[in-house]
């Protein structure tokens, strides 16, 4: 019978107990535990690295290397990169559509909530019943 504590059995010397697996430390451990640990796990990343290797150095030279950061709708075409004075000049219509601009509150003000709800789910604090906040809302140990 267990007594809970570390499952032993109350007359258990702990000298018996086998010691804790020691995982294979830094960073080549991790990397041999989580990314190459089958070989189908193997050649999923070397099939992801080789096509991460052809796609982002033409994205970051199309987003950064041709772009154009100011300038006529003429220069953008003519440059074949990025045009990222059309984003600085539409930046509102990318945001909000055609909301009408005097309620531009109401979905900055839900995009604001939505970003602290965010932020605030990838606290500990915040998760299980007996977070920080629910003593100050009243709602003592039910829970969030």
């Amino acid at each position: 019978m267990s007594d809970g504590a570390f499952g032993l059995s109350p007359g258990e010397p702990p000298a018996t107990r086998p010691p804790p697996a020691i995982a294979a430390p830094g960073v080549v451990g991790w990397l041999r535990a989580n990314l190459f640990r089958t070989w189908y796990d193997t050649l999923l990343t070397l099939a992801v690295l080789y096509v991460l290797w052809l796609v982002v150095p033409d994205v970051v030279r199309w987003a950064l290397g041709d772009a154009v950061w100011s300038g006529e709708a003429a220069a953008c075409r003519a440059a074949g990169g990025a045009c990222w004075a059309f984003v600085a000049e539409k930046w509102r219509f990318i945001l909000f559509g055609t909301f009408p601009a005097d309620q531009h509150w109401r979905p900055t003000l839900a995009m604001l909530l939505t970003m602290g709800v965010l932020l605030a789910s990838a606290d500990r604090r915040f998760w299980g019943p007996g977070c920080w906040c629910c003593g100050r809302l009243g709602w003592g140990r039910r829970g969030c």
